[in-house]
């Protein structure tokens, strides 16, 4: 039962991490093209690798730490996924409206 349990947060948490992450990246992606930066400067590979890596070990952090204070442990992982889940929510509502702003200008601009 406990490597199933230190498995499952393991695994839930990175995905959650990673879902999240990659809406932060879709995010600077239309940040970068909206105030015209190059996205190669904001996202680089290293940077990449840092969030990776930290999502893996917090991942591994957590799920090792609910061995020894499961009680602590399970209020912290529906925290987080909660964080996680809202975050994604705001963000993809954020790049929805602003896809939306940016197509009603170029169909004004069309028209003209």
């Amino acid at each position: 039962m406990i490597p199933f349990t230190v498995s499952w947060i393991l695994f839930t948490l990175a995905s959650f991490f990673s879902i999240t992450a990659i809406g932060v990246d879709r995010f600077l992606a239309f940040l970068a093209i909206h105030l015209h930066l190059s996205y190669k400067e904001l996202v680089t590979r290293e940077r990449v690798v840092v969030v990776v890596v930290l999502i893996w070990v917090f991942g591994a952090s957590i799920s090792l730490a609910d061995l020894w204070i499961p009680v602590i442990v399970s209020a912290i992982v529906a925290i987080t996924l909660a964080t996680c889940f809202i975050a994604t929510i705001i963000i993809y509502y954020k790049i929805y409206f602003a896809v939306q702003r940016h197509r009603n200008q170029i169909q004004v601009l069309l028209l003209q």
